[in-house]
């Protein structure tokens, strides 16, 4: 795994919910690193908290949400003039630096298109619009630019899509426009939202393909957040697996297909199906559901869930980090000693 300081670095982020019934925290506790030119995947079941985690970045987490604590360093190019870095989420909201970020040093591709694009402007006007605030082209080579970036993403005929709306293109093709809005300003950072969600699996594959392929030609880093493990073999460099609100495993993608560690990963590596294993008998799942958070399990969240759980320790404890080295980490009373070990061992 990469050791060079990284590109966005994010510690102890917590983001809630206030509602009728209590607070809902989303993201809790939770750490991560992207470096420069890398994919970092997250992967876990829907509820983990990975799109809330992706909307604290640039700080577009809306009422009733509020981030109530943690730093979001960005170690990027410098944006006013004297190449520091500084934290995102100290920044006034009146910052020009918060807003060179949001869709110029940080893209985003939002998980539904068509509720991220407007519906009563072209596609065109929007990419015109964000090509504006992020470089001093004139409205006219912005258009042009537009029409360059549009056919860049695969749109056919782009000289006629760029006036078309988001009612008048297929999902795919508003995927592939909100990419292109993304990537206008070519940012150091491309956040994807699950993209490929609700997409058939021609598509997806174009997608990703299309993704993989800017990457390489633009050199920048990808966050990538699915629950598709299929994709993440195709695109990570890094993993992250996150659960009710917190990152339980980080390794490198060959390290947790071949030995993942916390229980959770490996229930969710075994429920994928393998080509010709499978055939003819159940798939392994995981029992029951991410719980709510309003009401979370003491201890481990994942026990009441978990095959390998602990009674009187899992159950009862919060599970410890352990650091196997490289960067990587699992949160798992498996691998620490109790301390009736250490007792014994004393």
């Amino acid at each position: 795994m990469e050791h060079a300081r990284p590109l966005l670095e994010i510690s102890g982020l917590r983001t809630s919910f206030d509602t009728y019934d209590g607070k809902v925290r989303a993201v809790d506790g939770v750490d991560l690193a992207v470096h420069a030119g890398k994919t970092l995947c997250v992967v876990g079941e829907s509820g983990c908290g990975k799109s809330v985690t992706a909307r604290s970045i640039l700080r577009l987490v809306e009422d009733p949400g509020r981030i109530e604590s943690g730093t979001i360093a960005w170690n990027g190019h410098e944006l006013d003039g004297t190449g520091e870095s500084f934290d995102i989420l100290a920044l006034d909201p009146k910052d020009k630096r918060l807003g060179r970020l949001r869709g110029g040093e940080i893209g985003m591709i939002f998980q539904e298109p068509a509720a991220s694009l407007l519906p009563l402007r072209t596609i065109g006007a929007q990419l015109i619009e964000t090509l504006r605030i992020h470089t001093d082209l004139s409205k006219k080579a912005a258009r042009a630019k537009a029409i360059e970036l549009l056919d860049s993403v695969g749109i056919p005929d782009p000289h006629r899509r760029v006036d078309a709306y988001p009612f008048q293109l297929s999902g795919g093709m508003c995927q592939r426009a909100m990419i292109a809005i993304a990537l206008c300003a070519n940012p150091s950072l491309l956040i994807a939202d699950e993209p490929t969600t609700a997409l058939d699996v021609t598509t997806q594959a174009r997608i990703l393909d299309l993704i993989r392929s800017l990457q390489a030609e633009h050199g920048m880093a990808v966050m990538f957040i699915t629950h598709d493990l299929g994709v993440v073999a195709e695109l990570a460099d890094e993993v992250a697996v996150m659960y009710l609100g917190r990152v339980v495993e980080r390794a490198g993608v060959e390290e947790l297909f071949a030995d993942p560690k916390h229980p959770y990963t490996k229930a969710l590596l075994a429920s994928v199906p393998v080509l010709g294993r499978d055939r003819g008998r159940d798939l392994p799942t995981i029992p029951g559901a991410v719980p709510n958070p309003l009401h979370r399990p003491t201890g481990c969240s994942f026990h009441p869930r978990c095959a390998e759980a602990i009674a009187g320790r899992c159950d009862l404890d919060d599970p410890p980090e352990v650091d196997f080295g490289g960067g990587r980490t699992a949160e798992c009373v498996l691998y620490a000693p109790s301390e009736d070990t250490e007792g014994a061992t004393a």
